[in-house]
């Protein structure tokens, strides 16, 4: 019999524990070390609490910087990784190229999986933290902080760094370096971004908007969405995906701009006929809710071309929000240390998964296609 550990208690591990149990059933024996008291802690938030578990095009919305990886990624279909779920026994929602639970319930998921591993046989260690680990002849011996374990595989998906309320951390990158590997520090991402202008009165305001990152003045990501004004910055999903642009391509907020266009579903023709509004405070009264009017109408210089200002309404980041609500973190393993199916270039039978590599996806079910993907 096989000894396999796998490090992390999220969700590719998880669905690597049920994978394992399936094929290879008593040949292997499986164990999931979690440092938290319950497993899949994250999960129960994903999709504002519906879980969007899967997206159609999943390889889109992936950021992989290494053609092997990326390769071994896109050459899975995503009708294997539905069927996954189906042939679990949990139905699904399609909602266009978002797939659900067909409840809509983040926790039932959960609860779904989690008993799913026990039917499984899977053994878990909960409130166990993973140390360190070494090669002892052609096994492994894993220390947490309660024990030593054996292994003759070990899994490591711990994750990355954001959400900390739900215990996660970088601490495991520390035990990487020390086996030599390369890995990239985590930064937040998916998440809002703080600006320097003053945005305090617009807080709480939602608006439609063609949102581009300029770089040096060059247009570089651009998506429509709506934006949520906070008290010191702006959020709303076309801005988290902006945030892991911004974090996967920059060091720094340096030369970066974001440009609302707040009229891009105006129809042009009827553009065209109020531009003789352009120079009335009046048009951004009936083209932009009150506060945000108000708004604008302090931020205007002098004569300013009203409609201009609308479609060029530019504001300047500084930094991310920050772990505590950041939906992912970019950084991680580098990839160059593992190949095609995701297995240590260094240690034979080390292998990574999930969040805890340096691949990132947009909003809309693209992390959790990753995750079950790995």
């Amino acid at each position: 019999m096989k000894n396999i550990v796998l490090v992390g208690g999220g969700v590719t591990n998880c669905l690597l524990s049920i994978m394992l149990k399936q094929h290879f059933k008593n040949d292997v024996d499986v164990l999931i070390i979690e440092k938290n008291d319950e497993l899949l802690k994250k999960v129960t938030i994903t999709g504002n609490g519906k879980c969007n578990i899967l997206n159609k095009n999943f390889h889109n919305g992936l950021i992989i910087d290494n053609e092997e990886i990326y390769n071994s990624f896109i050459q899975i279909p995503y009708e294997d990784l539905e069927n996954f779920y189906i042939e679990l026994g949990l139905p699904l929602l399609n909602k266009e190229d978002l797939i659900y639970p067909f409840n809509e319930s983040a926790k039932s998921v959960r609860d779904f999986l989690v008993s799913k591993l026990n039917d499984c046989g899977v053994n878990t260690l909960l409130k166990e933290i993973v140390l360190s680990y070494k090669k002892v002849n052609n096994s492994y011996e894993i220390i947490t902080n309660y024990s030593k374990i054996t292994a003759d595989l070990i899994v490591f998906a711990t994750g990355g760094k954001s959400y900390k309320v739900l215990g996660a951390d970088d601490s495991i990158l520390t035990e990487f370096v020390k086996h030599g590997y390369k890995v990239k520090t985590f930064i937040p991402a998916l998440c809002a971004l703080k600006v320097k202008e003053n945005v305090k009165r617009v807080d709480g305001v939602r608006n439609k908007a063609l949102v581009k990152i300029l770089f040096k003045d060059k247009v570089v990501f651009e998506e429509s969405g709506e934006v949520l004004f906070k008290k010191d910055g702006l959020s709303g999903i076309v801005i988290f995906n902006a945030s892991l642009f911004i974090a996967k391509n920059f060091d720094s907020f340096k030369d970066i701009k974001i440009s609302l266009n707040l009229l891009d579903d105006l129809d042009p023709n009827y553009l065209t006929k109020i531009e003789k509004y352009v120079g009335s405070a009046e048009i951004l009264n009936v083209l932009t809710k009150k506060q945000l009017s108000i708004y604008l109408q302090n931020a205007a210089k002098p004569n300013q071309n009203f409609i201009d200002l609308l479609k060029n309404l530019n504001f300047t980041p500084t930094e991310f929000y920050g772990f505590d609500t950041a939906q992912i973190s970019v950084g991680g393993l580098e990839l160059s240390e593992i190949n095609n199916l995701l297995e240590s270039k260094k240690e034979k039978n080390i292998f990574f998964g999930g969040e805890l590599l340096d691949i990132s996806g947009y909003c809309g079910g693209y992390n959790l296609s990753m995750c079950l993907a790995s």
